[in-house]
């Protein structure tokens, strides 16, 4: 099943990188998403050319040949043929990690693994912010504290994972209509899992994660007594408004975006500034 990863931001001036071909530099950010937490991945040109340029007509093995040229990745094999991408682990960090089982000792360097570097549920995953740094040390500090305290932080990864088996399905496109759900005070338990185990997607023919958002909506209106909302309020922000400037100046870039229900405007749900001006008082 594909994976959200995150992008470092020193990637794009990489010199390797820059020394790639469009479509090369494409396929190691489509390699990430395919690859367990590990680092490794199956070796299957015809696989990987099918979800990765579906519509594009490029020569998977001429491409991966490319990135082991520019040591991108390398090959191995253990039972059938796998790869391994270089310091996958220094930047892809999720808090339940998966293994592939078969990467071998002597590749653990290139992958840079990490041993017990990973956070416990209730820490907030480096993944989500500039490959693992500032959200952690800078962000609503007092609010978050007395937030996990209460409730455990959502692993996205493993809300679209449980989403995926419960649908039938792991190709419904972007997970970001869930999410969006999900800061709007959604309950995964409650509100979402129900509803997709209720309507399979192989069964109905369900292309994409925005067909369950007016149902969910719906789930979410009609519950009674509430659930507990999981942390401390949220506000939409738009991208490139002042608000959003003095948002990502101030250390708290998303790794994504997401877009408005009511505007269609792109952007993210930040912790509300009354909540935060509430937890800097508090300290």
């Amino acid at each position: 099943m594909a994976r959200i990863r995150s992008i470092h931001p020193g990637l794009f001036t990489d010199e390797a990188f820059m020394s790639a071909s469009a479509h090369a530099r494409l396929l190691i950010i489509g390699i990430w998403t395919e690859a367990w937490d590990d680092g490794v991945f199956e070796w299957k040109p015809l696989t990987l050319k099918a979800k990765l340029f579906p519509v594009d007509s490029v020569d998977m093995a001429v491409l991966l040949d490319e990135l082991v040229s520019l040591d991108f990745i390398r090959s191995f094999e253990a039972g059938k043929r796998y790869g391994a991408v270089r310091n996958f682990q220094k930047y892809q960090r999720p808090k339940k990690p998966n293994s592939s089982g078969v990467l071998p000792s002597d590749l653990h360097e290139y992958v840079h693994v990490v041993p017990n570097q990973f956070p416990t549920i209730s820490e907030k995953s480096p993944q989500m912010e500039d490959g693992g740094g500032r959200e952690g040390e800078e962000e609503d500090d007092a609010a978050s504290a007395a937030s996990s305290a209460s409730a455990p932080v959502l692993d996205l990864n493993e809300a679209e994972r449980r989403c995926c088996e419960a649908a039938g399905s792991d190709r419904l496109g972007s997970f970001a209509p869930i999410v969006e759900l999900l800061h709007r005070q959604a309950d995964l338990e409650h509100d979402i899992l129900p509803v997709v185990r209720s309507r399979p997607a192989p069964k109905n023919g369900i292309q994409s994660w925005r067909y369950y958002v007016p149902v969910i909506s719906e789930a979410m209106a009609k519950r009674a007594p509430p659930v507990a909302a999981s942390g401390p309020p949220k506000v939409f922000v738009a991208k490139d408004t002042p608000e959003w400037a003095e948002r990502v100046a101030a250390g708290h870039k998303p790794g994504m975006v997401t877009q408005d229900p009511k505007t269609k405007a792109e952007g993210w749900y930040f912790t509300s500034k009354s909540t935060h001006n509430k937890g800097e008082r508090a300290a």
